[in-house]
């Protein structure tokens, strides 16, 4: 178990047990607060590993150098939120009008979130478009949201640019028709970001909802498996 933080630090330096009973939530978010303060990547091994809050990955701190969270085929077990996400990855700092810019934020391995939240389960990126995510890799993630209420989802990814995602995310009462277009503002040009193709490229149920706003983007994952290559 490497706690020095080269080359990273696990999550069982702090506490974390991962046996699906213990509570695992403070250990993890103190060992990612002391990676991102540190610029350190944070290492979370094979296990199941209950929360009973929200993680937060706010990577601010290292906005030029990125985060990397690298998994071993490691659950993160949210299901007793009750509301809110399960994980969410933000840049602070930023506001709509001049968003905050992070860089190189990486989910390496494979990763797997579960949830009944009446919320998208994870969020990347602040729903008012106050954070840019540039050049993001989500290498596998697996998103599970039990939830039955109308607005839950999956994967919510806001303003991210010039991305590698692979992510299969699934929330039961929340499935809709892939959009036909993505409108856009001519009296607020959009910066560079991703263009949702006319059709899905890997899967038979695919949703991705149009963007709540003109500019920038949201992609919103209600049920998803996709392979998508940015910009």
């Amino acid at each position: 178990m490497m706690c020095s933080g080269h080359p990273w630090i696990d999550v069982r330096c702090n506490g974390a047990i991962g046996d699906g009973a213990h509570d695992d939530t403070s250990a993890i978010q103190t060992t990612i607060n002391t990676a991102i303060a540190n610029n350190w990547p944070v290492q979370i091994p094979s296990g199941t590993y209950k929360l009973t809050s929200r993680i937060a990955i706010d990577y601010a701190g290292q906005s030029g150098k990125g985060f990397r969270l690298i998994s071993h085929g490691a659950t993160l077990d949210g299901r007793t939120i009750a509301a809110g996400e399960v994980l969410k990855v933000q840049c602070s700092g930023g506001t709509p009008a001049s968003p905050a810019n992070c860089f190189y934020f990486r989910q390496e391995g494979t990763l797997f979130v579960n949830a009944s939240t009446p919320d998208y389960a994870v969020r990347i990126g602040s729903a008012d478009f106050s954070d840019a995510h540039n050049s993001l890799k989500l290498d596998h993630l697996i998103v599970n949201n039990a939830s039955t209420a109308s607005a839950a989802g999956g994967l919510q990814l806001n303003y991210v640019l010039d991305s590698d995602i692979f992510a299969i995310a699934t929330a039961p009462a929340a499935r809709r028709a892939w959009p036909s277009s993505r409108r856009n503002s001519p009296a607020s040009p959009a910066p560079a970001r991703p263009t949702a193709p006319a059709a899905p490229r890997c899967c038979s149920k695919t949703a991705l909802t149009s963007p709540t706003r003109s500019s920038p983007s949201t992609w919103k994952l209600r049920h998803l498996s996709r392979h998508h290559h940015g910009p």
